[in-house]
């Protein structure tokens, strides 16, 4: 599994298939949201590289950043964010976020034709329209073709103790979750979590930083081992 895979909405990068449900029906609701929500979600990105000069195996550092905003918070929480890119100004692209972490894309520029099927029944012009016009999420997902989560913040589907651990299916690989010893974020008190998975004899570590008070994640890294190792930094700043 590629770094790209764990990209998400606090760059931000829960998932079992299926339509999406309200914190009711799924996980702890971690995370809160408000229509006044704006963030930028800054992405390092570190793999292994051969530096042409001295043919040696190096690091290479790729930087991005991503501006996020809240357009909408449905009835159970979930989120649709919109996200204008660096690298893409004028381009804009959009997620639902749930209250439990999974995290899901609902239009991209390489939308199926089913999926534009879709749209056309429902009489709209665009994504954007469909998605403010829905009374929850899930009316949108339930008639998406495969409505599987792009991500999925490794959180416990319930809070637990520090130093208690709790097992996860998550994209049908088990994570092992510890709540660690909580930490501060330039400043901030955050509850910190960290979830390992072993695939292949390849161990995928994520570790990640919740504002419990504002329900928030302010930074997430993601580091994989083995043949193709890389290391992810991701954090968000507030205005």
């Amino acid at each position: 599994m590629g770094p790209r895979r764990y990209f998400a909405a606090a760059a931000v990068a829960i998932g079992t298939a299926g339509a999406l449900a309200g914190p009711a029906q799924a996980g702890h609701a971690w995370l809160r949201f408000a229509e006044s929500d704006r963030w930028t979600s800054r992405e390092i990105l570190k793999t292994p590289a051969i530096d042409p000069a001295t043919k040696r195996i190096g690091v290479k550092e790729t930087e991005s950043s991503k501006d996020m905003a809240v357009l909408k918070v449905f009835k159970d929480g979930t989120a649709l964010l919109q996200i204008a890119s660096s690298s893409a100004p004028d381009g804009k692209s959009y997620l639902l976020v749930t209250p439990d972490g999974k995290i899901y894309r609902p239009q991209s520029s390489q939308d199926s034709s089913e999926k534009k099927t879709i749209m056309m029944e429902m009489g709209t012009r665009d994504d954007l329209t469909v998605l403010l016009e829905t009374a929850g999420p899930e009316e949108w997902l339930d008639r998406a073709p495969e409505p599987v989560p792009i991500d999925d913040y490794k959180l416990p589907p319930k809070p637990i103790r520090t130093g208690r651990k709790v097992e996860r299916m998550i994209f049908g690989e088990v994570w092992t979750i510890e709540r660690l010893p909580d930490e501060k974020v330039r400043g901030t008190p955050c509850r910190k979590f960290r979830a390992v998975a072993v695939r292949g004899g390849t161990e995928t570590t994520e570790t990640l930083w919740l504002d419990a008070d504002k329900g928030a994640v302010l930074q997430r890294t993601i580091e994989q081992s083995g043949p193709s190792p890389y290391a992810v930094l991701q954090t968000r700043e507030d205005p």
